[in-house]
């Protein structure tokens, strides 16, 4: 019986991964930002959007969900970091992303329809991708940025 040797193949397909990822980011988006600072302003959109939702400021409502929808990205060192150390979630945390981001741009739509139902219903889902993306990633990538 012949041993071999342990296969290198799941480091180089996660390594393949991650380039690959990388190389689709737009470099515009290679922003300076932390994910920290992003966080925040999203939060801080979300509470605009909430406040113009229960004023019917569609204007305000469209803009904030846009901005939501086109947040920038974390630098380059934070997105290695972070995509690194998620091994096999990667692709469940960009596709939350994803997600997120097509749920603010039904919400901009709504906001642009005047249509009020259909924005809480777009509103009320983008709140819970943010709980749900939250509740899976928050406490490993805190743990990961910030060892």
């Amino acid at each position: 019986m012949q041993i071999r040797p342990p296969s290198r193949r799941p480091a180089r397909l996660r390594f393949l991964l991650l380039l690959t990822l990388l190389l689709q980011l737009p470099a515009a988006q290679a922003g300076s930002n932390t994910l920290a600072e992003i966080m925040k302003e999203l939060g801080t959109e979300m509470c605009r959007a909430n406040q113009a939702l229960l004023e019917e400021d569609f204007g305000q409502l469209a803009a904030s969900a846009r901005s939501i929808a086109d947040h920038p990205r974390p630098g380059v060192t934070e997105r290695l970091r972070v995509l690194g150390g998620l091994g096999s979630d990667v692709a469940r945390f960009r596709s939350s992303d994803v997600r997120l981001n097509e749920t603010a741009l039904s919400l901009a739509q709504a906001a642009d329809d005047a249509d009020p139902e259909a924005a809480v219903q777009a509103y009320g889902q983008l709140l819970e991708q943010c709980m749900d993306c939250h509740a899976s990633f928050r406490a490993r990538v805190r743990a990961l940025l910030h060892p």
